[in-house]
């Protein structure tokens, strides 16, 4: 299972949350910063993760687990600069997210299975993928 924001209607709103299940393909909508595993929905159980140099923390979204503020420009490319974790500290699980906003172009089902870092990423931290994918991550 993953998440994936839609490209909004007008420039100020933001687009709708939809899941999507990797194995049967089934979409449907689900309310923004909520849980898809357990519910939860208070923000300060709500954590999201994504690669240094991303545009998340550009756009005001809290990132947590990386430096704040005058943070060091990557060493690297960013291999992923449409897609981030959203853990959730009650259940301990996971899913990734594609912002289809970001990048228009991207096939979340093809990036899921092509963003195995962060997956590891999320596994070295205690989280548990909600649904694994195809490849059994």
């Amino acid at each position: 299972q993953l998440t994936y924001f839609a490209q909004a209607q007008e420039d100020l709103a933001t687009g709708p949350r939809y899941l999507l299940c990797a194995r049967c393909g089934a979409t449907w909508g689900y309310p923004r910063m909520t849980c898809a595993g357990c519910g939860e929905d208070s923000s300060a159980k709500l954590s999201i993760f994504s690669e240094l140099g991303t545009t998340s923390g550009e756009r005001g979204s809290l990132v947590r687990g990386l430096p704040h503020g005058g943070a060091p420009a990557p060493q690297h490319p960013v291999v992923f600069p449409h897609m981030r974790v959203e853990a959730c500290d009650s259940c301990m699980r996971y899913l990734l997210s594609i912002d289809l906003a970001s990048d228009p172009h991207a096939v979340p089902l093809v990036d899921e299975l092509a963003a195995i870092p962060l997956d590891l990423y999320a596994r070295d931290r205690g989280l548990t993928k909600i649904t694994t994918n195809l490849m059994g991550f």
